[in-house]
């Protein structure tokens, strides 16, 4: 007889395995959905060494070169494809905690960067000559955890004046001309638009805000507020959205083709996508519980979200139990609805999408040996906008480049794609597997065959069979069970995907 999966369906981790549909699978560690398939995820590599560890990277342009803005706790930096220049502000180092995150926009093409500790930061010109100074007319007797952009305007979220904290207050800054950052931030001025005001609605804290089409989406613990600009005496028009949940930490929102990705706060201990009118759980009887109980309890701020758009994926970059910055991400292909897990480089801080391959040629460089074969005018860039690289940064000073390869760093990964509890047929009686039949494409991968005696028995594995999709066809076994489970793995320098099995198998009689 035989049992057969065509295509792998959703990775189900918070029912019993016993209970799933026969496509689900139960694990799926570093590996990723391309199409109908489940295949190794890319590896990354080193892209450069920061001169300290990077707790926030950007990626920038003047118009003409890309370069890489990062910040370590006590000074910032750019990169420029080959080495890093020091542009600490001149009044010297900045005072930041590990803890106090880094957060930055770019407003009419000047980068500002922030930590909620030190004066705000504007990095105008771009250029490996300037440092960055006080963001201007920002009163240094004010502090805000973050800052966003909005239109052209700036936007202050949970801002402490005179030492007095007003976690829930937004100030906003008078609009900026083109090119510049905004002259104002006085309230008070009759002659600007700049203002203040407090969502105080709820009691949870300003965490974060996002942009979602004409609005900027304004998320706190435990609630969740729209702004939106109309002019006039209030300028802004301020409303709760009902029935949203907060989010957890700053950066745990983006903006993607169907509204907002969020990861819920405290309160609400989900994953949903909004629309900025109602919201939808995409999470709820997937992998959300899975994510929260193996989230650290302790250090569970320092998870963020980064859009990954050319796979169609939101990876979810967090700490796990014991770990005190992110080291997994729970990865979401918004195409399929499909989730899967892989390592992150120990220690990760931040992550950001830009251009890696930022280095002009020169002459000796130019991979061209007569003035014929240049098809590009002089000084042009010399990449393409659209071939965004996700990249991290890591304590460990590197940050890294994603999609290079298969390895992590150089070393091998260990890709897992497992199912347990699978009924082939009358759970009452055993069953012996007798044959294998793999539906894989690439390179050779582990096959192991397990069993269960019961439903909430230990599964008992034999293997690996290696498996060659180039010249095998099945994988022949002997294993008998009650339930059966199935893993294919590999922890080498190769790539393959799988799209589906079928099992052999003869009755065993009940026992």
């Amino acid at each position: 007889m035989k049992f057969s999966v065509q295509k792998i369906g959703k990775l189900i981790t918070d029912q019993p395995a016993w209970q799933l549909p026969p496509d689900a699978i139960t694990t799926a560690n570093n590996v990723r959905v391309n199409d109908y398939q489940l295949g190794t995820i890319g590896g990354h590599s080193q892209f450069f060494q920061g001169t300290a560890a990077p707790y926030f990277v950007m990626p920038i342009t003047d118009g003409s070169t890309y370069y890489w803005l990062y910040m370590g706790l006590d000074d910032g930096y750019i990169y420029n494809g080959t080495a890093s220049t020091n542009i600490t502000r001149a009044a010297g180092v900045y005072t930041g905690s590990a803890t106090d995150r880094w957060n930055g926009c770019i407003i009419n093409g000047v980068p500002v960067v922030n930590n909620g500790v030190d004066d705000p930061q504007m990095f105008a010109p771009i250029s490996t000559a300037t440092d960055l100074i006080l963001l201007t007319a920002w009163d240094t007797n004010w502090k805000a955890k973050v800052i966003r952009q909005y239109k052209n305007f700036l936007v202050a979220l949970n801002v402490t004046k005179s030492s007095v904290v007003n976690a829930h207050m937004i100030k906003w800054s008078d609009i900026a001309d083109s090119g510049t950052v905004p002259s104002s931030w006085d309230e008070t001025s009759a002659s600007t638009l700049a203002g203040e005001t407090y969502l105080s609605e709820t009691d949870g804290i300003l965490i974060d805000a996002v942009q979602l089409r004409d609005e900027l989406i304004i998320y706190k613990e435990d609630s969740v507020y729209g702004m939106q600009f109309i002019g006039g005496v209030n300028v802004f028009r301020f409303r709760r959205i009902r029935g949203l949940g907060g989010i957890l930490a700053q950066q745990c929102a983006v903006e993607f083709d169907r509204g907002h990705f969020v990861v819920g706060g405290a309160t609400s201990r989900d994953i949903y996508i909004h629309d900025g009118q109602s919201s939808v759980s995409i999470a709820e009887d997937i992998v959300r519980d899975a994510f929260f109980s193996d989230l650290d309890s302790d250090n569970y701020a320092s998870t963020f979200v980064v859009p990954h758009y050319t796979k169609k994926e939101i990876w979810i970059c967090y700490p796990s139990s014991g770990s005190s910055l992110p080291d997994k991400a729970l990865i979401w292909n918004y195409l399929k609805d499909q989730w899967t897990f892989t390592e992150l480089p120990a220690n990760t801080t931040h992550g950001d999408s830009g251009v890696v391959d930022i280095t002009a040629y020169t002459w000796a460089t130019l991979p061209y040996t007569t003035w014929d074969e240049w098809t590009g005018i002089w000084n042009e860039r010399q990449f393409s906008p659209v071939t965004d690289t996700l990249v991290m940064a890591s304590t460990d000073t590197w940050t890294y480049k994603f999609e290079d390869g298969n390895q992590f760093d150089g070393v091998n990964a260990k890709c897992t794609i497992e199912r347990i509890g699978l009924d082939i047929g009358d759970s009452s009686d055993y069953h012996m597997v007798t044959a294998i039949y793999p539906y894989i494409e690439g390179s050779s991968v582990n096959v192991y065959i397990g069993s269960q005696a019961s439903q909430n028995a230990s599964v008992t594995w034999e293997g690996p069979y290696v498996f060659d999709p180039s010249t095998d066809y099945k994988v022949n076994v002997r294993r008998s069970g009650r339930l059966h489970a199935i893993r294919f793995e590999s922890e080498a320098n190769v790539q393959w995907a799988l799209s589906g099995y079928g099992l052999e198998y003869q009755d065993s009689g009940k026992r």
